[in-house]
């Protein structure tokens, strides 16, 4: 859960280690980088997304 005046807990090397919940046991499961990967890929989109809103707040609010 995200709070807006509380930083986000960042993932340390050891999340990236367990397979995430759905995730294939086998067959197709994912190493630890492509784990990191794709966590970046979501953080990214989180701040990339928090930066539009707050653009537009402050546009909407000129």
């Amino acid at each position: 859960m995200f709070f807006p005046y509380q930083a986000a807990p960042c993932p340390r090397a050891q999340d990236f280690l367990t397979r995430t919940p759905g995730e294939a046991v086998y067959a197709g499961s994912l190493s630890p980088q492509q784990r990191a990967a794709r966590q970046l890929g979501k953080d990214m989109r989180e701040m990339m997304d928090a930066i539009v809103r707050r653009e537009e707040w402050m546009a909407a609010d000129w």
